[in-house]
């Protein structure tokens, strides 16, 4: 759990601040895109990231999760921040 912490902190010196707060912060405090069909809250791309990033390798991520989360990433730090902040409320 402490390695996927540090993984958020690894998004925020990568994304700034501002970024990471619209990208990551607001969707994982508030849970955002997370359903009632009981998906797993660690698979959204923010979270993802933030477990591969710290190391954190007891949850079983996919290809597919890795590409999205790090596609995710990249595009909040390279593209328009409101997108990926949208895109969590519409529920990843």
């Amino acid at each position: 759990m402490l390695n996927h912490e540090w993984g958020h902190i690894a998004q925020m010196q990568f994304l700034g601040i501002p970024r990471f707060l619209l990208a990551t912060a607001v969707p994982s405090i508030f849970q955002l895109g997370v359903s009632l069909k009981g998906e797993n809250y660690y698979k959204k791309p923010w979270e993802a990231s933030a477990s591969i990033l710290g190391g954190d390798w007891g949850r079983a991520y996919t290809k597919a999760d890795v590409v999205v989360s790090a596609l995710y990433l990249f595009a909040a730090k390279f593209a328009n921040p409101l997108w990926s902040f949208f895109f969590a409320l519409w529920g990843w």
